[in-house]
């Protein structure tokens, strides 16, 4: 059977949830409904590769103006105050495409 490098198996369910906070792990009790904790170096150990998923037909833009955050994103685009406060305030059930005359258009997503 596999291990983390503390130790532990990865999927084992744990009784309380594990802090790191400067170096020292701590023990915490009560832990988060159906929370697996794991420590962050366990988690790089185990899955070095870190992958970001955009919306298809997204890369020219993300590789010109970079891997932009919502408000920025909308900055840029040059979205109208009030729709880009909507935008920003609500959790988007579906994307939401953005059109800037020069820039193109751009999808915003959950």
């Amino acid at each position: 059977m596999s291990r983390t490098r503390s130790g532990e198996r990865p999927n084992s369910r744990a009784s309380s949830v594990r802090v790191t906070i400067s170096g020292n792990t701590t023990q915490t009790t009560r832990p988060r409904r159906y929370s697996q904790p794991v420590l962050t170096s366990d988690l790089v150990w185990l899955y070095p590769f870190l992958f970001h998923t955009a919306a298809d037909g997204s890369w020219p833009n993300i590789r010109e103006h970079g891997l932009l955050s919502t408000a920025a994103m909308l900055k840029l685009w040059e979205v109208e105050d009030g729709q880009r406060r909507e935008l920003l305030k609500t959790v988007r059930a579906d994307s939401v495409v953005i059109e800037h005359p020069r820039l193109g258009s751009a999808v915003v997503r959950d």
